[in-house]
């Protein structure tokens, strides 16, 4: 565009300050990151010296009570911290690797990164300008303990802030100043607050601890930092990180409460980790229960997951906190922060009610900051039929409803929604038609078939269309065989974690024939505080119903444990249910759940329905390179194994429970022999593999209640 003052002289020994106006400006913002391209030429005595090229961006930030608004909208900040990591350089990143990492974020929804604990690289900030996305820049002051009223480190302190403004203050990207990460208050944090205000009034500042600060003294911040909220806290009053204890010393002014560290991935819950990926997956609820908290909730800014990207620590070590890895493989976090973080809100839980014939209105809402809904796209598609359309007319912050176009709905189909921003897909939704159909598994022995009893003197026998199934007399045991081949080597078993118990010994074992079925039953102890009775019917087509019940549990459950940081326990026994020993042959582990999510990507560990293998042939992982599959399929984890680890636990997918089953099936290949549990969707299945030995028995485990109370942080821990 023209300048009204294409030339500005300027005098040499001192700054020369010129203020060019731009009329009718593109303004920038995160979700319409306009940029323009200023070139300055300098000429010295009417010949070409310099030239400098530099994008801008216009844009006004505004605090107003406990709003941020920028251009006069609010905002919300839906963020991710991180720190510049790369598995084999450290601390560091390339150009390239910036850019594919800002774009990496802004396909997950986010709208803000918080570069920790150290301003970000010039190529990092202008990645962040370019694909629209808002920055705190911080300082390099981090845990700071007894520098803070030193006079002697304040021009450490002034300096570095200084810097980092004169450095990134052109940067439309930059929302605003941080002092310092989780440090003491003194008087260098005071003067650098005084400092920053006086050289950039047009961006607001937080300090973290903002809680540190005395009665006596103004506060160095017009935003409060809050660390680590409990997901159930009101995040919207200024509060103290669940790790650093105490309490606010002072009333807190009316402000933004931005909680710029929360919802940590796991990390420090190494037992939990080495025992079931799904924790991974289960983070989800988390970050759902969060961000739809602190989106409905005014006063919110909003919040800065810790972390996004993986950490390199020492050897083999890693602080595994991201949603990508340090390859940046995308770990299960990342699809669930995506959901969580979308701007396009449907229900899809419920079924749509459809009239054939008749265009289909759904409800949608829109949790964008700057952009109505009509900016994007959908695309549909429902058993052949599809298209495109325009989104409906939906201001930032509002409600509207989207018209699929008539047809022959039939109940039981699923409308398949693909929301597009550009060619940038923000989210996608399989939304039933009616009411949602349940799965039927037909059984590979014939129907109505009936089973034969007989009893010898240390074992029952039970024998039906293709398979044949023991109980032991002395141990209650059960083993079965499918068409002559083992299927099950022993059990069920009383599953429990979160406490010892002592080893199981029989107290009785009787069975019956009862028409076409047989009746087991099966009493148990483990020593004095647990009895158990397992109740099975096993028909001749290979069903087995198996119940089981408490007649005594003294057993104590883990108590809540609040202490600081990584050390929090929810309480609770973390599994309950029950467990059988299966043949070593099973490879696979096919299912239907119901999700958090009615949709996910085909190699999530948490997808609806899927089938996973133990192992993949010729799959091979190293210490240090780069692996060429996805993190699903991992069968190695030299970060909580060691670098040494052999494996033989199967592959992270294989091995992840799968919560609110309708069925899980472990089996010997695509079409061999199977164990099929069938569910209500209220129980979860896991498979171990025993001793972690490549031969070694597959457990089945399924789980009437289950939680993963280490997580955390804040975090949602399923407490039953």
């Amino acid at each position: 565009m023209p300048l009204h003052q294409p030339k500005i002289e300027v005098t040499t020994g001192k700054p020369t300050v010129s203020e060019i106006p731009v009329a009718a400006a593109i303004k920038w913002d995160s979700e319409h990151p306009n940029l323009y391209t200023l070139e300055a030429r300098l000429f010295v005595n009417a010949v070409h010296e310099q030239t400098i090229v530099k994008k801008f961006g216009v844009r006004k930030i505004e605090l107003s009570g406990t709003k941020v608004t920028v251009n006069g909208m609010e905002i919300k900040l839906l963020g991710g911290g991180r720190f510049d990591s790369n598995p084999l350089l450290g601390h560091t990143l390339s150009a390239e690797q910036c850019d594919e990492e800002v774009r990496t974020f802004k396909d997950a929804n986010l709208n803000y990164l918080r570069p920790a604990c150290y301003p970000a690289s010039e190529t990092y900030l202008e990645a962040c300008d370019r694909y629209g996305m808002y920055v705190e820049g911080e300082t390099a002051v981090t845990f700071t303990r007894g520098t803070e009223s030193d006079p002697k480190f304040t021009p450490l302190f002034m300096d570095q802030m200084a810097a980092m403004i004169e450095a990134n203050r052109d940067h439309p990207c930059i929302l605003h100043w941080s002092l310092g990460n989780e440090s003491n208050y003194g008087i260098n944090i005071a003067k650098t607050f005084e400092y920053t205000q006086q050289v950039d009034p047009s961006r607001p500042v937080l300090f973290s601890w903002s809680h540190e600060v005395p009665p006596e003294s103004p506060l160095p911040y017009n935003i409060f930092s809050y660390h680590y909220p409990n997901f159930s806290d009101d995040l919207a009053k200024p509060g103290v990180a669940v790790f650093n204890g105490g309490k606010l010393n002072r009333p807190i002014p009316s402000m933004p409460v931005l909680h710029d560290e929360f919802a940590q991935g796991p990390c420090f819950d190494v037992d939990e980790l080495k025992r079931d990926p799904n924790i991974h997956n289960f983070w989800g609820e988390s970050i759902k229960i969060f961000w739809e908290r602190m989106y409905q909730t005014p006063g919110c800014l909003g919040g800065s997951i810790w972390a996004v990207v993986d950490e390199p620590a020492l050897g083999s070590r890693i602080y595994d906190w991201g949603m990508v890895d340090l390859w940046r493989r995308k770990k299960p976090e990342y699809w669930l922060m995506k959901k969580a973080y979308s701007p396009v809100r449907i229900d899809d839980k419920v079924g749509i009610a459809a009239v054939s014939g008749k265009a289909l209105a759904l409800a949608v809402a829109n949790w964008h900051n700057h952009t109505n809904l009509n900016e994007l796209r959908v695309r549909w598609s429902v058993n052949g039929d599809k298209g495109e359309l325009v989104c409906p007319n939906t201001p930032p912050g509002r409600n509207g409803e989207l018209v699929i176009p008539g047809r022959l709905w039939k109940a039981g189909e699923e409308l398949s929604l693909v929301f597009l921003h550009g060619e940038r897909i923000v989210d996608e939704y399989l939304v039933p038609v009616g009411a949602r159909s349940a799965s039927k598994v037909v059984n590979e022995s014939e129907s109505g078939s009936h089973c034969q009893l007989t009893e010898g003197p240390d074992k029952y026998t039970i024998a039906g269309h293709n398979f044949r199934l023991t109980v032991d007399k002395l141990t209650g045991m059960i083993q079965a065989d499918f068409k002559g081949k083992k299927l099950i080597e022993s059990g069920p078993s009383f599953h429990l974690i979160g406490t010892e118990i002592e080893p199981w010994a029989l107290d009785s074992v009787t069975a019956k024939q009862d028409n076409q079925s047989v009746i087991a039953e099966i009493a148990g102890h483990h020593g004095t505080e647990v009895h158990v009775k397992f109740y099975l019917e096993v028909r001749g087509d290979g069903d087995v119903s198996l119940h089981y019940e408490l007649p005594a549990f003294k057993l104590k459950a883990p108590e809540l444990k609040l202490v600081p940081w990584n050390r929090t326990s929810t309480g609770g026994f973390s599994e309950v249910g029950v467990s059988l020993s299966l043949t070593p042959q099973i490879d696979r582990l096919e299912w239907k759940r119901a999700g958090l999510h009615s949709v996910y990507p085909e190699d999530h560990i948490g997808r609806n329905k899927g089938v996973a293998l133990r192992t993949k042939p010729g799959m091979k992982t190293e210490l240090n390179k780069k692996p060429d599959h996805p993190w699903s399929d991992d069968q190695l984890d030299f970060n909580l194994f060691g670098p040494d680890d052999k494996g033989g636990r199967g592959s992270n997918d294989f091995r992840s429970m799968k919560e609110y089953i309708e069925y899980a099936s472990a089996q010997v290949g695509a079409d061999g022999p199977r164990v099929l549990v069938q569910s209500d969707n209220s129980q979860a299945v896991h498979l171990e593999v025993e001793g972690a030995a490549p031969d070694g028995n597959v457990k089945l485990i399924v789980n009437d209640l289950w939680n993963y109370a280490n997580l955390g942080l804040g975090n949602y821990m399923k407490v039953e």
